[in-house]
């Protein structure tokens, strides 16, 4: 066979396999990171960076926005160390346990950029220690968004920080908080709100859970807080070569972050951070944090006037258990008198009425002293009692449930109310208290100062409790 035979054949052979259907490549293999839903560094550049906010250069078309200048030096190192250049660049900017995910926004000629650092430093920085991207070399510089300076918390003297390259989860759903209630106010009076919200949002390439976003509607400035990410953990933005493949929309509300396209509204899981760009995202406002914060004072008010209420109440409590002590110590102070002038039994029983009547009066008058007893008498689980005398006559008080020396006072109503007739045994000073059904016979507190409520003793258990009299 010549050599223009072999020829023929090989391009046969190559004609045929063209034809054939070939296997797709399979995806690289996720690494534990990005099955997590985490960032993952894909590549680094040699030197930290200088960092100033673009405003204070002149640059403040980008101070809205989540993206960032770099010089062109950044752009040629990126394509000297990458295999392939991302579909999406995302950048993490990090500087102590601090970080944030942006954007580019344009890579700047490098004596631009310079003349830019010396705008912002001034003419010291020509001769300082700064950060390059090779021994005499262009200056590495980055100028951003006044937000992400104030999220990385830069030293002022050397506002330096590390850059990286990296990918993450396209994003799916996002919890946002305005600061101001007024953002509400203002996005519903620039029209359609969803219009208004994906203009604003497509600024932004990436966020993270904590970023402080700055939106403007109207001429006047927001602050949002970025409460929580959901993003698609396997579908990852920010990796070599083309777009990520997507998840077919369901066509729901989300809002679109640059084209549309992207995963479920509102599916996905919670991550760090997620990729905004050709990504379909559902938004949810939690309150406002200033409205949130007046709900929760109004609360902790509403939560003083409950405590200022119930300390008015054990005031009056103390005060009615005072006066009932005090009654007490005149019925005391009168038998003794009773017993040193030698009065008859009738005129000791008369005293003893007597003080228990003061007892009892001293009690209404200590719970009917103002509005908020009042109130809390009229809550305070009143009982009616009855009782039944031997010699056939009633007596009847009604007590708070909880009233304390409730059950003194019960033998009290006894001895101011029951008028024993002609030639009857006087009532003895032990005399008990026995209900009818089911039976439980009380007997006297042994002192005048008792504070044994009717709850206490269990006589609490109805609205109405019949009691006999014992000796």
């Amino acid at each position: 066979m010549d050599i223009d035979d072999e020829d023929a054949d090989l391009r046969a052979a190559i004609a045929a396999s063209l034809a054939q259907e070939q296997p797709a490549a399979e995806p690289p293999a996720l690494t534990e990171a990005a099955q997590n839903g985490n960032p993952e560094v894909v590549g680094s550049f040699p030197t930290k960076f200088r960092c100033y906010a673009a405003a204070a250069a002149g640059r403040k078309d980008i101070d809205t926005t989540g993206k960032v200048l770099l010089p062109q030096s950044a752009l040629h190192s990126l394509v000297a160390s990458l295999d392939q250049m991302p579909h999406t660049l995302i950048l993490r900017l990090a500087h102590g346990g601090s970080a944030c995910y942006v954007g580019v926004a344009e890579f700047i000629d490098d004596q631009a950029a310079t003349a830019m650092l010396t705008k912002v430093a001034g003419e010291a920085v020509r001769t300082a220690q700064l950060p390059r991207f090779s021994r005499g070399g262009p200056i590495a510089v980055t100028f951003v968004p006044r937000w992400v300076r104030a999220s990385l918390l830069l030293e002022p003297m050397a506002p330096e920080l590390a850059c990286h390259v990296v990918s993450l989860p396209m994003a799916s759903a996002l919890r946002l908080q305005p600061q101001a209630a007024e953002f509400a106010r203002a996005v519903a009076r620039a029209g359609d709100a969803r219009a208004v919200l994906t203009e604003l949002i497509n600024r932004f390439v990436a966020v993270a859970k904590g970023d402080t976003l700055q939106l403007i509607v109207d001429g006047q400035r927001y602050l949002v807080d970025v409460l929580e990410c959901r993003g698609l953990p396997h579908v990852r933005c920010g990796v070599g070569g083309a777009a990520p493949q997507r998840a077919p929309s369901d066509g729901g509300d989300g809002l679109g972050g640059g084209g549309g396209g992207g995963g479920a509204a509102g599916a996905g899981v919670v991550v760090p951070a997620v990729c905004l760009v050709d990504s379909n995202v559902e938004v949810e406002f939690a309150v406002a944090a200033d409205a949130a914060a007046e709900e929760a004072r109004a609360e902790a008010e509403r939560a003083a006037q409950v405590a200022a209420a119930q300390a008015a109440q054990e005031a009056r409590q103390a005060e009615i258990a005072a006066a009932a002590v005090a009654a007490a110590r005149e019925a005391e102070e009168a038998a003794a008198v009773a017993q040193a002038a030698s009065l008859s039994a009738a005129d000791a029983r008369e005293q003893r009425r007597r003080a228990a009547a003061v007892a009892l009066q001293a009690a209404a008058a200590s719970s009917a002293g103002d509005a908020a007893a009042a109130a809390a008498a009229a809550t305070a689980s009143p009982i009616d009692c009855v009782m039944r005398c031997p010699d056939g006559s009633r007596c009847q008080v009604t007590l708070g449930a909880d009233a304390p020396g409730g059950l003194r006072l019960l033998f009290c109503a006894v001895e101011a109310q029951w008028h024993e007739p002609a030639g009857a045994p006087p009532l003895p000073r032990d005399f008990a208290l026995a209900t009818t059904f089911p039976r439980r016979r009380v007997a006297r507190p042994a002192s005048d100062a008792d504070a044994t409520t009717l709850r206490e003793a269990g006589l609490a258990d109805a609205k109405q409790q019949m009691f006999q009299v014992e000796s």
